[in-house]
């Protein structure tokens, strides 16, 4: 089930009255288990990300806008399937394999490793998603 679908803005650190930067993606979030409640999922969440912030893309989850996805909507890194969605790429979409590297002594620090969506993911995502073009 769908159960966001949005724009969603993050603003960075501030310095004085004003945030160092902003960021801005259109956010649709699946969750599986309850279009499916009957079916265990290893990753019952799907985050679809699509970079819409002014000036140059980038990719959304490196350590800032996707830590806060996380904790703005209580989601679980182990159990999400992170993918980012840019119609402007041959790909179009890259799927985040995030893994614990070490932990600072407030939270886990993650590095993160890029990779073309499977084919079962992609018609997953089209299922709840049908307007992107993927």
């Amino acid at each position: 089930m769908l159960i966001y679908d949005d724009i969603y803005t993050w603003e960075g650190p501030a310095h004085g009255d004003q945030a160092l930067w902003i960021m801005t993606c259109h956010l649709w979030i699946i969750d599986l288990s309850l279009s499916h409640p009957e079916i265990v999922f290893i990753r019952p969440t799907i985050v679809v990300a699509s970079d819409i912030s002014d000036g140059p893309r980038r990719k959304i989850c490196a350590e800032t806008l996707g830590r806060q996805i996380y904790l703005d909507f209580h989601l679980d890194i182990r159990r999400t399937l992170w993918v980012e969605y840019d119609p402007s790429l041959p790909a179009k979409m890259t799927v985040a394999y995030m893994k614990p590297r070490y932990h600072d002594g407030q939270e886990m620090i993650y590095s993160i490793q890029w990779r073309n969506p499977m084919n079962t993911e992609k018609d997953m995502i089209r299922r709840f998603i049908p307007k992107l073009d993927i």
